[in-house]
Formats: C-alpha cells, sequence, structure tokens
C-alpha cells in the first residue's frame, strides 16, 4: 500500500515566511517621503541673510524649528500639512513612518516660526557655528537662541528581530532540504561516502629576495700638500695645492729667485724681514712653505640590487573530486 503523501510541504512555508521578511525588510527601508514647500537651500539662505533669530533642532528627527524675521528674503507663508504618499498600501502605512511637510506659524511680534526636517542635519550642525556667530556679530544686543535635543542611544529591536526571524527562516529551509533529501538522496550519500580522495599537490612560485650592493665608483682617496709661496713683485701670498705652481713659483725670477736676481741693499728692505737675532743676524720669514701631507677620500658610489630568485612550494593539495586541503 502505497503511503500517503502529506499535504503540508514545511518547505513551502519556509520559503513564504522568507518572501515575508523580504516584503519587510524593503518596506522598512523605502520610508514615505513628505512633500516640502521649503528646500534645504532655502533654509541655509535665512541663515545667510541673519534672518533667524533662535531655532531649536532636535537631532533625533532632524526636525529644525525656526523663528524668521522680517529682511532681504521675503517670509515663508502659511503652507497646509502634506500628507504621506503610501509606497506599499497597508502594510507600508503600518510600518513606515509618517512624516509631515513644513509647519508654518505666524507670531504675534511679526516674526514667523517654521518647522522643518533637515535632509542632512549632521552636516547642518557643522556648519551652523559660522551663521551663529556671523549673525551674533551682526547683533551683539540680541544674540541668537538656540538649542539642540540629545541623541538618544536606543537599541534597534526591529532590526535585530528582524535578522533572528531571517537565521531561523534559513536553518528551516535547510533543515526541511535535507530532511527531503534524506530518502531520494541515499545513493548520492553512499556514493559521497565510498570516495576515496587521492591528493595531489599543486605548486605556485613566490620570490626570494637577495639584496646585494652593487659599486658603481669605488672609493678614491687622494694624497696633496698644501703649498705657500710668496710672489716679490705683486708683495702677496698664494695658497695652492698644484705642485706644477710651486715649481712654477720656485724657478720664478718674481718668486724663489727674486733675491738671487734682486738683492736688497740691507735686510730691512725685504719684505719678510722680521729683525735681528741676539748675534746680530738678520731673519726673514720663509718665503715658501709645504704643508701636508693631507688626503680627501671620495665615498663609493653604491646602490642595491635585487638578485633573487623564483622558488616553488607547494600551496595546498587537491582532489579530482574539487577537495582541498
Amino acid at each position: 500500500m502505497q503511503p500517503k503523501r502529506p499535504r503540508f510541504n514545511p518547505l513551502v512555508l519556509a520559503l513564504a515566511l522568507a518572501a515575508v521578511l523580504m516584503i519587510w525588510s524593503m518596506l522598512g527601508t523605502s520610508t514615505s517621503s513628505a512633500s516640502s514647500s521649503m528646500t534645504y537651500s532655502t533654509v541655509v539662505n535665512y541663515f545667510e541673510h541673519l534672518q533667524v533669530t533662535e531655532f531649536t533642532l532636535d537631532r533625533n528627527t532632524g526636525v529644525i524649528a525656526m523663528k524668521i524675521k522680517e529682511g532681504d528674503l521675503p517670509l515663508p507663508g502659511e503652507t497646509d500639512q502634506s500628507t504621506t504618499e503610501s509606497t506599499g498600501g497597508l502594510l507600508s502605512g503600518m510600518l513606515a513612518p509618517s512624516q509631515t511637510g513644513d509647519v508654518v506659524q505666524e507670531e504675534e511680534d511679526g516674526t514667523v516660526t517654521v518647522r522643518y526636517q533637515l535632509p542632512y542635519a549632521a552636516m547642518f550642525v557643522e556648519n551652523v557655528t559660522g551663521y551663529i556667530e556671523a549673525y551674533n556679530e551682526a547683533n551683539p544686543d540680541a544674540p541668537m537662541v538656540y538649542d539642540y535635543v540629545a541623541l538618544k542611544e536606543t537599541i534597534p529591536w526591529m532590526e535585530i528581530l528582524f535578522y533572528l526571524a531571517m537565521l531561523g527562516c534559513t536553518g528551516f529551509i535547510l533543515f526541511s532540504m535535507l530532511r527531503g533529501g534524506a530518502g531520494g538522496g541515499n545513493s548520492g550519500i553512499a556514493n559521497t561516502a565510498s570516495h576515496t580522495h587521492t591528493w595531489k599537490a599543486h605548486t605556485a612560485q613566490k620570490w626570494v629576495s637577495n639584496i646585494v650592493t652593487v659599486v658603481d665608483q669605488p672609493e678614491k682617496t687622494e694624497k696633496y700638500s698644501i703649498y705657500k709661496m710668496y710672489w716679490y713683485n705683486t708683495g702677496k701670498w698664494e695658497e695652492t695645492r698644484d705642485p706644477q705652481r710651486f715649481n712654477e713659483w720656485y724657478k720664478s725670477k718674481n718668486g724663489g729667485l727674486y733675491t738671487l736676481y734682486n738683492p736688497y741693499a740691507k735686510p730691512e728692505d725685504n719684505p719678510l724681514f722680521i729683525g735681528y737675532d741676539k748675534n746680530g743676524n738678520p731673519q726673514y720669514t720663509n718665503d715658501h712653505t709645504i704643508i701636508g701631507p693631507y688626503y680627501d677620500v671620495t665615498p663609493a658610489v653604491t646602490h642595491e640590487e635585487d638578485h633573487g630568485h623564483y622558488e616553488t612550494y607547494v600551496d595546498y593539495y587537491y582532489c579530482d573530486c574539487g577537495a582541498r586541503k
């Protein structure tokens, strides 16, 4: 006797629950927007033209209540409270929060109080300080009065419940699929269980660095001496590192050979005369001096190069059935 098939399939229920939760999510994220006769730029313009005398901003809802006085811009007229545009029928009306348009109220002192929901409340809070300072500077006797309703820390219970329901629905679907496939899929499960993996090595390559220093120009050491010599014809000292210049002075009639070709009549006439010693001998400053040796060291010019190589390694093992380890 053939067993009766169940009238109710739990997989259908799971899919139906998933569809309901998806519709709920879409309706919750697409909140209805209220039609507003005032734009955000108009609100900013009232502040820039110093017509806002006081305001209160609820940072939880973004609704600002402004008292506007007469000035360069015309005062906003009274507007009827706009109704929300329904986007999802009965469920949308139940789940989506209702919002209203601008509320304009004329005060006895000639000002107008406007309630407006800011689309960019956080940006407004960042920029409003400049408007307040400009207004207070222009009206030192009557500074702007303003207040903020602080943000409230709330726990998103609806989102938590939604994700828990989605998690439970997903688990229910998986459970139903496994339960439904337990009867007709026994052969496939048996075949999978009897399969023995044959593991093969999969290789890859990686770069192994080997940083070396390459010498472009070796270190150079230069030995030199400093030559100081006196030119008699000009009466000036010259200092040089060039030994050829010193040889030129040494053989010159205006340098090293000057006193030989032009003897002085008396010691005092020699510009290098410095006096007499205790024995009465004339003393002179030497007309040349060789100081050294010195060494100039020029550092080597080098650069670094990577003389590395590619190395083959096993990154994982795989089986022809698609399994990896």
